[in-house]
C-alpha cells in the first residue's frame, strides 16, 4: 500500500526543466486515482501463441505482404533487419519462407530481450501510465518501435508517445501482451 501511495504521490509532480519561468509548485493531492488491477499472467499461453498473435496484428498472418514502408512477410520486418540478425536471404526468399520468418522473428525477440533485460528486470510489474509492464509486454512494443522507442517510454512515463510508423503506440502492445508468460526467450 506504501508503494501504490508513494507512486501516486510521485504521479503528481510535474518535472519542469530549468528556464526562465516562475518556480512552480505542485498542487496538494485531493483524489486518489484507481491504479489498474495487475492482469493474470497465463502460464499456459505458449510461445507460439505470442508469435500467432504478434503476426496477426502485424499483416493479418500473411507471409508474402509487403508494406509501402518496405516491411517484409507475416512479423513485417526489414531485410536490412534480417540480414542484421545474420540471415543471408534475398526478400523472395524470405517472402516465401514461413519457416524462415519464424526463425528471424525469434532471433528479433532474443536480441531485444539481451538489450531490454536490464529493463525488463527494473520495470517488470510496474504500472506505467495505466499499463501493467511485462516482460512479453517489452519484447511485444519491442518489435513494434524497437528496443529504443520502449526504453524511452519506459523512461518518460506518461510525457512520451511513442508510436510506430503507423500511429499503432506502444502501450497498445504492452498491454495486449501483457498477459503472456515468456520463458522461452
Amino acid at each position: 500500500m506504501l508503494r501504490i501511495s508513494l507512486i501516486l504521490i510521485s504521479l503528481c509532480f510535474v518535472q519542469v526543466e530549468p528556464c526562465d519561468l516562475p518556480m512552480i509548485l505542485p498542487k496538494p493531492v485531493t483524489t486518489v486515482q484507481a491504479v489498474p488491477e495487475k492482469p493474470v499472467i497465463l502460464h499456459s499461453i505458449s510461445l507460439q501463441k505470442f508469435l500467432d498473435k504478434l503476426a496477426y496484428l502485424e499483416s493479418r498472418d500473411s507471409i508474402s505482404i509487403v508494406s509501402s514502408t518496405g516491411y517484409l512477410g507475416k512479423y513485417q520486418i526489414r531485410l536490412s533487419t534480417v540480414k542484421a540478425l545474420g540471415f543471408d536471404v534475398t526478400q523472395e526468399e524470405f517472402l516465401n519462407r514461413e519457416a524462415l520468418q519464424d526463425s528471424v522473428e525469434l532471433s528479433l525477440l532474443r536480441y531485444n530481450k539481451r538489450v531490454l533485460n536490464p529493463y525488463i528486470k527494473q520495470y517488470e510489474g510496474q504500472t506505467i501510465d495505466s499499463v501493467y509492464i511485462t516482460k512479453a509486454g517489452i519484447l511485444a512494443g519491442s518489435h513494434l518501435v524497437g528496443a529504443g522507442g520502449v526504453i524511452s517510454f519506459l523512461k518518460n512515463d506518461t510525457a512520451c508517445a511513442v508510436q510506430d510508423g503507423n500511429g499503432v503506440s506502444v502501450k497498445k502492445y504492452l498491454r495486449l501482451f501483457s498477459q503472456y508468460h515468456l520463458e522461452e526467450i
